[in-house]
């Protein structure tokens, strides 16, 4: 199944809506303000994601889990922070 991720350069965190892409969930309680600086989203948890990406597993550690949110998105800032990012 295919999911739309968007690859976000200012969000300071990874944050997916869809459970099922996590593979370890903490559940958690916070807050995450949007983009406008008005809007802020429950964070229900902080896990690891699982996923696959052109045919390869892929994992992601430290990931919020924001049901609310409109699209999951994967931070570039944290992305370019990775040792040997590619």
């Amino acid at each position: 199944m295919d999911y739309p991720i968007i690859a976000d350069s200012g969000a300071n965190y990874h944050m997916f809506k869809e459970i099922e892409f996590f593979d370890s969930l903490v559940p958690t309680t916070g807050q995450v303000i949007l983009g406008d600086g008005k809007t802020s989203l429950t964070i229900q948890g902080i896990g690891t994601v699982k996923m696959k990406l052109d045919g390869h597993e892929l994992y992601i550690e430290n990931v919020r889990y924001v049901p609310d949110l409109a699209e999951s998105i994967y931070s570039l800032f944290l992305h370019i922070k990775c040792p040997n990012h590619g």
